[in-house]
């Protein structure tokens, strides 16, 4: 658990006591959040996400507006003794305070901002590595970055009175805040607003979803990239790059879909084919994803390495911010294909009993010489 998530708990009559996920959302964690020093919320969590506390529960049915500067200020913020259980305890994933994403297009991308010298200001793009990239994510509170954005054109430059704060930025990928990075405040005459550098960042989680009036997981029979893609797109993100565990749902949660198989282009989870409920799945088999906001144009995610020419190779993929191999267990044919496919071009793959070869067949309009 990180400085910035964790259950949250309120200091009442000489105790701590725990406030209940009942009507628990965003708006509630932004007022948390915002009480404890943060800018804002990246996520409200339910079920005892960060575990279980101890004591009584004394807040129940918040309804926050996001406005408030305290939670004692909203609706239903009166204190008694709840119904809920210690597995509902509500918890909150919260933004650095000294950092932030403007003008992207959801909360994990955007222009990258910073406070400084009781300022806000911008970060100049010269120099900005994925590294750096790596680190403000993981700052704010997300897994990793996919992408690093060294010019203003993709979120736009900061507003005029806002200064160009930190240059020179030079993160090793290990810290956990942009500030622990090597760098320089003193920002020369040559980096100005259109030079802002921003990022794109993973986000990551266990999947639940609100289904037949209750929230509840899904099991990981079946589960595949298309539908961890379905379920990224309906967050309002742009795509999943992978799909593991992010550990197990709170017991009394129910299992409510197993089996899912999505074509891809489903709007919602909801939509794919799948069995409800489920009889032979545990918690242990909650599938979770790693979503993120880069597009085809803006990344590789993955690549061919130490063939003879470009059409064959050992397969590397971009995830969490770093290359890495993939294991040949139950590699076949398919597997291939759809890495040859990702690769833009139509491909024609055959295994041999040593390795996996691709070769390029021709197409209508290829030319020869």
């Amino acid at each position: 658990m990180r400085p910035h998530d964790g259950r949250v708990e309120v200091f009442v009559k000489g105790n701590w006591s725990t406030v209940c996920d009942d009507d628990w959302d965003a708006f509630d964690a932004v007022v948390i959040c915002r009480q404890l020093g943060y800018n804002g919320a990246l996520m409200a969590k339910g079920s005892a996400a960060f575990g279980q506390g101890s004591g009584q529960i004394l807040l129940s049915g918040l309804q926050c507006t996001g406005s408030e500067k305290h939670l004692a200020e909203c609706l239903g913020a009166t204190l008694m003794e709840s119904n809920c259980n210690h597995n509902e305890d509500a918890g909150v994933v919260c933004y650095d305070q000294r950092i932030r994403l403007v003008d992207g297009s959801s909360t994990a991308e955007g222009r990258v901002e910073v406070f400084a010298d009781k300022n806000w200001g911008t970060v100049c793009g010269d120099g900005w590595s994925l590294n750096n990239s790596i680190v403000a994510c993981r700052q704010l509170g997300f897994l990793g970055a996919t992408e690093k954005v060294a010019s203003a054109a993709v979120f736009g430059p900061g507003d005029s009175n806002v200064p160009v704060l930190l240059n020179e930025v030079a993160c090793t990928g290990g810290e956990n805040s942009i500030f622990e990075c090597g760098l320089d405040r003193r920002v020369s005459g040559g980096c100005s607003d259109s030079d802002d550098a921003g990022v794109r960042c993973e986000v990551d989680g266990r999947v639940e979803l609100f289904l037949q009036g209750d929230w509840g997981t899904i099991c990981d029979d079946s589960w595949n990239l298309l539908n961890a893609n379905v379920v990224c797109r309906q967050l309002g993100f742009t795509q999943a790059v992978l799909f593991t565990s992010f550990g197990a749902g709170a017991e009394e949660m129910h299992i409510l879909m197993d089996e899912v198989m999505c074509r891809g282009d489903e709007d919602s989870a909801v939509e794919c084919p799948r069995t409800l409920g489920s009889s032979d799945c545990s918690h242990a088999e909650d599938v979770g994803v790693h979503c993120d906001n880069s597009t085809t144009d803006d990344i590789a995610t993955d690549r061919l390495v130490d063939g003879s020419d470009s059409a064959e190779g050992r397969v590397e993929i971009f995830a969490l911010g770093t290359w890495g191999t993939i294991c040949d267990d139950n590699w076949d044919i398919t597997d291939a294909n759809v890495v040859c496919h990702q690769a833009w071009f139509s491909w024609g793959c055959r295994r041999s009993a040593q390795r996996y070869l691709w070769r390029r067949y021709p197409e209508d309009g290829d030319i020869t010489r």
